[in-house]
């Protein structure tokens, strides 16, 4: 019963989470807005980071 409700929840959220960004996605284009190519942002981290050098770093550190 627990293996069941943990996927329902995980399928919730991965659906959830797509209806966010796809809302997200059309009020940027709405607003005439782009995301800037240099941002980088991981799942579950509130850090931005704007260049690739410093995001891989701090990827591998939250890696291990």
């Amino acid at each position: 019963m627990l293996l069941i409700r943990r996927t329902l929840a995980r399928g919730w959220h991965r659906i959830a989470l797509a209806y966010r960004l796809a809302c997200v996605r059309q009020d940027i284009r709405c607003l005439g807005l782009r995301v800037p190519s240099g941002v980088w942002s991981r799942k579950h981290c509130h850090l931005v980071l704007w260049d690739l050098d410093t995001f891989v770093v701090h990827s591998r550190a939250h890696a291990t």
